[in-house]
This record gives C-alpha cells, structure tokens and sequence, in this order.
C-alpha cells in the first residue's frame, strides 16, 4: 500500500484545487520560508482525522478554510482527499484504490467520505489503525513535534508505543469496549432504578389486576346463576300473567251476558212504564197544584180583609179582638197541622203495608225454594245412601237425620229468635257435612262430584235460610213502624179534637163581641161580607181539592198490581246491577292483579337489563322463550341467597377501572423487559469485561515484543547517528503521586478512598541517553541537536518496528548539521525501502537522496503553488 496523491482544495493557502502526486521511494517538498509547503503535511494530517487546531496550528477550525487575500475572495468550505493504493489489499477494503476525503464547511459542519460514501469519523479511524497509520505520532511527523517526543508525557509517550506496537486497533476495540462497559452499567443503573420505580406500581396494578380477574369470575358465577334464576321468574311471570288474563276474559263474558239481561230488564221495564198512563195523573197534579196556588192566594187575602176587619172592630168595641183572633189563628193552624200530619202518616202506613206485602211475597218465594232444595237433598241423600263404605254410611246418615229434623222444625219456626238458632244449626251440619264427605272428596271422581252436589244444596239452603232470616227481620220492623205510626196518629187526632174545641168556642166569644158593635159600620159590614165571601171560595177550594187528592188515591191503588211487577223488574234490575257491579269488581281485581304481575315483569326485565349488556339482555329474553326453565322452590330460595351472596362480593371488591388489568400487563411486560434487560445487560458487562481483559492480555503481549524490538532499534540507530554512546527505553512503575510530584498529571485522578488504602500503581516509559564521552542523567541536559538526534533515533526505531505504509516528516531534519543530515539522510534512504517518505525539508542532503521533488511557492501573495521535478529523469 503507498500515497498514490493528494487532492488539496480550499485548505490554508491552496486555494485553487491542488494535485499533488507521489512515487513509491522518498518525495521531498522544498520550498521558501511561508509559501506553504507545510500546510501539505497539514493537509495530510488533517484528512486522517486530526481534531486538535493547535496541531494544525489554527485556533478555530474555519482557520483552515481559505481566507481569502486583496485579489482573491475566500472560501466557503476546505476539502482534501487522500488517494491510497490498495493493490495488495493491507487496508481492509475490497476496493483497488481507498479514496479518503474530508470537507469542512464555514458554518461549521464537516463530512468524512470513504470512497464517495459518507462516513463516521470513528470508521476512518479504525481503518488507518488496522492498515498501519499512526494517528497522532509518528505518520505525520509535523514542524517542531520532532522535540516533543521527548518531551511527551507517559499518556502521549504510551500511545505512541503502542501505535509502533501495531496495538492501535486493540485500543480503540478496548476503548470502544470500555465506553460501551460505563453505557452498560449506566444503562444497569437506569435499569435497576426503573424497576426499583415500577416495582411498587407493578405490586399494585398485580393487586388490582387479581381483584379484576376474580371480580370478573364472580361476575361469570353470578351471570349463570342470575341466568338461571332469571329464567325461572320470567316463565312463572308469564304463567302468572296468562292466569290473570284469562280470569280477566272469564269476568269480561260473565259482564257481557249480565250487561245483556240487565238490558233485557231495562226493556220490560221500559215497557211496564209505558203501560201505566201517567199523563191524567199528570193533569190532576197540575190542576192540583193550581187549585193550591189558588188556595193559597185566597188565604192571603182572607188574612188581610181579617187584619181590616179587626181593626174595625177594635174600634167599635171594647173587647180585645185581635188577642181573640190571633189565639183562633193559631189553634186554626195546630187544627190544620195535626190534619196534615194525619194524612202523611196514613200514606206512611199504607207506603209500610206496601213494602210489608212484598216481603211477605219474597219470603213466600224463599219458601218454596226450600222446599225444593229439601226435596233435592232428600233425593242426593237417598243416592249417597248407596255407598258401601260403612263409616262413610253411617256419618252421612247421623248427618241426614239431623239434617230432616232440622228441615221439619224449619217447616214450622215462626219466631225470629228461634230462626236464629236454626241458622247456627245449619252451620254445624254444614261443617259435619263437610267432615263426612271428606272421604268422599279424596275417593273417586264420582262420589267427589255427588258429595260436592251435596255441598252445594247445603250451601244454598244455608242462604236461603240467611236470607228468610233478614226478610223476617224486616217484616218485623214493618209491622212495629205500622204500629208506631198508629199509635202517632191516634194522638195527634186526640190533640187535634182539643184544639177544635177550643177554636169553637173562640168563634162563639168573637160573634158574640161583634154582635153588639155599632151596625152603621158600614166599611165593616162590607168587610164581612167580604170576607164570607171569600172564606164560602175557600171552603170550595178546599173540597175541590180533597176531591183530587181523593181520585188520585184512587188511581194508584188502580195502578198498584201495575206497579208491583214494575218493582219486581226495578228488584231484578237491582239485583243484575249488583252482580254486575261485583263481576265488574273481580273484573277491577283481576286487573289490579294484571298490573301488579305486568310491573312485576317489568321489574324483572329491568332487573336483567342492569345486570347484563344490551347483547346477551337480547339472547337471555330469546333463550327464555325457546327453552323455558322451571326450579322447585328449595332451589329459588338456593339461588336467591347464592346470587345475593355474589352481590355483596363485588360491593366488598368495589369499582375496579376496567383498564387496570391492561395497564398490569403493561407495567409487567416493561418490569419483565427491564428484568430481561437488566440481565442482558449483566451479561454484557461480563462479556465486555471479558473482552477488555483479552484485548488487554492481547495488547501487553504485542507491546512488550514491540518495546523489545524499539529498544533494540533505538540503542542501534542512537549509536549510529551518535557514532557511539549508549540509550535505552526503561520501564518504570511509579505512583500516581510521584508522577504528581515530578510535575505530571496522570490519565486519571486517584480517589481520596483509594489514597488511603493501597496507592494506584502506573507503568511509565522512560528514555536513557548518553551520548559517546558524557555521563548525562537526565533528557533535559541534552543540547538541541543531541534532544533532536535522540528523537530521531527513536522515531526509526519506531518505524523500523511497524513501517508505515507512508510517513510524512515536516523539517525534522532542520537543527541537524551536514554531518549528521548525511547519517539521517541514509538512514531514511535505507528505510524508504518499506514506507513511502514524503519529507518537507530545506537540507540538500536530503533533497538529492530525494525520488520527485516539489517546490512550493507564492507566485500570488497568500496563494500556493506547486512545481515538480522527477530527479531520476534529471539525471
């Protein structure tokens, strides 16, 4: 591998695009002080990576971009490429030709390019390592770094070792293994402190998540229970609700057929009416009413001519008249009262013998229906008699013998007390009844049917005999209120034949007073007549008006029987309203009933509807209907305590959000992840541990070989340059704090822990130099040339022991004399036989040892330029 050329564009002086190409063998670049020629060597040095300004001696990293002069203006960005031969493949890359190249922009960006591709700045590190470059030391040797090789501290002198030891990839592998160790065990640490994080809130959500998935099987047990219960209620609501609805119907027909008779009953009644003519009866009452009107307005008027009449005759007469006439008013009155009073207890009583006559008619009715219902028994008797069980035989015949004993007294009973007692009589052979057809009812059909028959018969002679009791009650209140209104009227007549008396003789004393007045009153005489007058009118009225009332009275006794089947359909009518009025009350009943089983439903529709979503509500009510489900009781009640059990489980477990069981997984897959992370990650902190220790073991064999060899190479070049003398590299563990002491800072500080227990210990390089006829003990009593012969000495010896594909050496020849510049210019010829050299050089020693020659100069002020001569066609 060797430089093929370097394109410089843009960078420090060489502003126009600059080509600058190389030969295998040495290649000097010679040139006046400032025209630029080691801006090349910078160039070179800067495109391998170099980051620090102060090696590329610039203070800022737009220092390197042309800056432009008075004719020429700057430039906004600095490239150079580096064109390497690849032919025997040393670099690790499949290509012929390696084409390194790197821009920096003013703005500050830059990019590296491996053959036209972008890449990292790391990439060409590692490449140049494995291909033999030294970075930072001995590749590019730049102007004045000769000296500071010598100078260099332990960490620079140590990396330039191990550059030479061809240990640089191992570094940076170690490196690179070393940082991705703290990544690792800073990643460890965020880790650990994740998990430390989560692990309560994992604890948590694991808590919640169980009580999630345990109200979740709670719920499933309470879904099939309800399912079942709910089944189970649903069927034996729609049982309950098909048995109402049917009673229901059942009274809507019974209320239709009695609706249908009660019409029937209003027709014949409508009927009767109009067969009783009401419109003379009507004629009378209206004439009637006149003629009281009439009455009426004549007695007013008899008041006033009286008053008159009284007033005259007060002034004819010294008897107190008016008292007289006001007494005879009053006793006419109380006359008149007691009269009426009689009249409205006559048609009270005859109103009492009226309804006193139907109840005897309806008790004659009842009667009859006993006597049929006696027969009826007799006969069912004579039918039950024809049993063969023996105890049965002999309960009903006790119970019929007392049953036609009680029917011959009930023939006879015509005292209400005593009906009463038969009414208790007639409970207890009911109840006896019932016991000795009890054997009966739980035998066969058919002795079930004829000892219901017989119950029946009972029954309706219990009622009757209820009913004849009440009939008898209510005659009995008749004939006391006939008896009670007589006794009334036979007083009042008394009180009334007194106050006649009395008003006789009141009417005896007023003739008498107005008999001896004053006869020339005429105003008087023609009052009294007027007066008679009009009392003769009233007295006609009056028998007109008794003669109405007479043939009224008449016409409703004509009209009685008429009347009597009239209150016999009104009764019926009463009766069917009755019946009517208690079907219509079942009727309400049963729909009350309807209403209270419906809300029931209801109830249990909402009751599945909260426990169940819109879906499987939809399905349970469709399952209900294709496959009905009927449980025994002791199972309901089971299920209500086991459903009611669940309940209280998920009040105890309480509202859960449905998304905690999610956010557990969740947190569990990240505490999971971070687990397996953390155990990756323990893992690749062993491995990468492992690794350092290997690349570590790698790198210390491959440095003490190398350290040998530079030893060996260093001691030999040293004497050849010398002409003698003796040097040596040393090997030194010191301390931490030594180095310190000596007024050297270490690759790292050293902890106030680890000062107080065991002190660090570092293994240092040192340089021995003595030159031929001096006994030094330290580098720095060495002169210039002999500190830059020493460095040149070990630089060779560092080359000799790991050749560079090519070295670039900027002036190291500058403090030599012609003498040594000869020694160091074989020694470079001698080496330039496995590196290419490009040396920048003012030595002509070194020029004429020299394959191609550049010169550099400044045809433009602040712009480069380069000229070439090919020595070997010089010549």
């Amino acid at each position: 591998m060797h430089l093929e050329k370097v394109e410089i564009q843009g960078f420090k002086s060489f502003a126009p695009k600059t080509t600058v190409l190389f030969d295998r063998g040495i290649t000097a670049v010679v040139g006046p002080n400032g025209s630029g020629k080691s801006n090349v060597a910078d160039a070179i040095r800067w495109v391998m990576g170099e980051q620090s300004m102060k090696t590329l001696r610039g203070k800022r990293a737009e220092d390197i971009i042309f800056a432009g002069t008075n004719k020429k203006a700057r430039l906004g960005m600095a490239e150079v490429s580096l064109y390497l031969n690849n032919e025997d493949n040393q670099m690790p890359v499949d290509d012929p030709q390696v084409v390194i190249t790197r821009r920096l922009y003013r703005d500050g960006n830059g990019e590296y390019l491996l053959n036209k591709s972008k890449v990292r700045l790391f990439d060409i590190q590692e490449l140049l390592a494995k291909s033999g470059f030294g970075q930072k030391t001995y590749s590019v040797i730049g102007q004045g770094m000769i000296d500071a090789i010598l100078r260099a501290g332990p960490k620079e002198r140590r990396e330039m070792f191990e550059e030479a030891a061809g240990v640089k990839h191992f570094q940076l592998k170690k490196n690179i293994s070393v940082n991705k160790l703290g990544r690792t065990r800073d990643n460890l640490d965020r880790a650990g402190d994740l998990l430390a994080e989560i692990t309560p809130r994992r604890n948590s959500l694991r808590r919640q998540s169980r009580k999630a998935e345990k109200k979740d099987q709670v719920q499933q047990d309470l879904r099939e229970l309800q399912q079942e219960y709910f089944n189970h209620s649903w069927n034996q609501s729609k049982k309950r609700q098909g048995e109402v609805r049917e009673a229901i119907a059942k009274f809507s027909r019974q209320e239709k057929e009695i609706e249908q008779k009660i019409k029937e009953i209003e027709q014949a009644i409508d009927k009767a009416e109009q067969s009783i003519d009401y419109r003379q009866e009507d004629e009378q009452r209206e004439k009637l009413d006149a003629l009281n009107n009439q009455s009426n307005e004549n007695k007013q008027q008899l008041a006033v001519v009286a008053g008159r009449i009284e007033v005259e005759e007060e002034r004819d007469t010294q008897v107190d008249l008016r008292s007289l006439r006001q007494r005879q008013k009053i006793i006419q009155a109380n006359v008149s009262s007691y009269r009426e009073q009689i009249e409205a207890l006559q048609r009270e009583k005859e109103s009492v013998a009226s309804s006193l006559q139907e109840a005897e008619q309806k008790l004659a009715g009842i009667s009859s229906q006993v006597v049929e219902l006696e027969q009826q028994l007799r006969d069912k008797q004579t039918q039950t008699g024809k049993l063969d069980d023996e105890n049965i035989k002999a309960n009903l015949k006790n119970v019929f013998t007392k049953q036609n004993s009680f029917l011959e007294e009930l023939k006879t009973c015509d005292d209400l007390e005593k009906l009463g007692s038969l009414r208790d009589r007639a409970a207890s052979l009911q109840t006896e009844l019932n016991q000795a057809l009890q054997p009966l009812l739980e035998g066969d059909s058919q002795g079930a049917a004829e000892a219901d028959e017989l119950q029946k018969i009972q029954a309706q002679i219990n009622s009757l005999l209820a009913e004849k009791e009440k009939l008898d009650g209510s005659i009995s209140q008749y004939n006391i209120k006939v008896a009670v209104k007589e006794t009334k009227s036979n007083t009042i007549s008394e009180a009334s034949a007194i106050q006649q008396k009395e008003l006789t003789e009141l009417e005896q004393k007023i003739e008498e007073a107005t008999a001896g007045g004053d006869q020339k009153n005429t105003e008087l005489t023609k009052l009294q007549a007027d007066k008679a007058k009009r009392e003769n009118g009233q007295k006609d009225l009056e028998t007109e008006i008794k003669g109405l009332n007479e043939k009224l009275q008449q016409e409703r006794e004509a009209k009685k029987e008429q009347r009597q089947q009239l209150f016999t359909f009104e009764q019926n009518y009463r009766n069917k309203q009755e019946e009517l009025n208690k079907v219509r009350q079942d009727k309400s009943a049963g729909e009350i009933r309807q209403a209270k089983v419906d809300s029931e439903k209801e109830l249990l529709l909402d009751e599945i509807r909260d426990n169940t979503s819109a879906e499987e509500y939809t399905d349970l009510l469709a399952e209900f209907e294709n496959n009905s489900l009927v449980v025994e009781e002791a199972r309901v009640q089971e299920l209500q305590d086991k459903i009611r059990k669940l309940r209280q489980q998920l009040i105890k477990i309480g509202e859960i959000d449905p998304a905690v069981i999610e956010e557990y997984k969740e947190c569990n897959e990240r505490f999971e992840f971070l687990t397996s992370q953390r155990s990756d990650l323990d893992e690749a902190i062993k491995s990468l541990s492992k690794i350092i220790a290997e690349l570590d073991g790698t790198i210390k064999q491959k440095f003490e070989v190398a350290f040998k060899n530079i030893n060996q190479h260093f001691q030999k070049y040293f004497a050849v340059l010398f002409g003698g003398g003796k040097a040596k590299l040393v090997k030194t563990k010191v301390t931490m704090r030594q180095r310190a002491e000596e007024g050297e800072e270490g690759d790292e500080e050293q902890s106030d822990e680890e000062s107080k227990t065991e002190p660090k210990m570092e293994e240092i390089i040192d340089i021995k130099a003595t030159p031929p006829g001096k006994k030094l003990r330290e580098l720095s009593m060495l002169s210039g040339g002999e500190r830059a012969l020493t460095s040149i000495a070990l630089l060779f010896a560092i080359i000799t022991n790991n050749p560079a594909p090519f070295l670039v050496l900027d002036e190291v020849d500058a403090a030599l004399d012609e003498s040594n510049t000869g020694r160091y210019a074989d020694i470079v010829a001698s080496l330039a036989k496995k590196s290419q050299f490009i040396v920048i050089t003012h030595n002509r020693e070194t020029m004429r040892r020299s394959d191609l020659l550049y010169g550099v100069t400044m045809e433009e002020s602040g712009v480069s330029k380069l000229l070439s001569v090919k020595l070997d066609n010089l010549e």
